[in-house]
């Protein structure tokens, strides 16, 4: 789940970055159609700048990139990426290297319990309450907040 969010956020970015890496190729190489643009704006993604010119003029002398970056989703202009989703197993995974036992719960706000389904007149918040109800991992997913306990061992 969180994987498939990183990787839709950075998509997402790299639809505006795109558009600016062709407008710095332009810039810098008037004299190339747009279409060799949009293929050097592909081509340089996860690059920034000086590295999209240096780049682009290996390509026109050797016909090759060599240093692609593994990460392709940076901005062009100063090198900076959208950030992971925090991921709640992995603190816990780091918490317990230093001594604790930990577990990742979905916070339960007091107004919305199992409790008071059958009482609450509001649809929205039954729904919310059934949600709340469904046991880990599918809690985790509909959950807005968690808590982490660590105690240690």
């Amino acid at each position: 789940m969180i994987r498939r969010k990183n990787k839709q956020i950075w998509n997402d970015s790299e639809k505006v970055w795109v558009g600016i890496r062709k407008q710095m190729i332009s810039d810098l190489f008037p004299s190339l159609d747009s279409r060799t643009i949009d293929f050097f704006a592909s081509e340089t993604a996860g690059m920034y700048g000086e590295q999209i010119k240096v780049a682009v003029d290996e390509w026109n002398t050797t016909g090759m990139i060599r240093n692609k970056p593994a990460f392709k989703y940076r901005s062009p202009t100063d090198g900076y990426f959208a950030e992971f989703l925090f991921n709640p197993y992995k603190l816990c995974k780091e918490i317990n290297n230093y001594g604790f036992n930990t577990t990742v719960s979905p916070f339960k706000h007091p107004s919305i319990s199992k409790s008071r389904l059958g009482l609450n007149k509001n649809i929205k918040k039954r729904v919310k309450g059934i949600i709340f109800a469904f046991p880990p991992p599918i809690s985790y997913i509909t959950a807005p907040a968690f808590e982490i306990i660590a105690i240690k061992k």
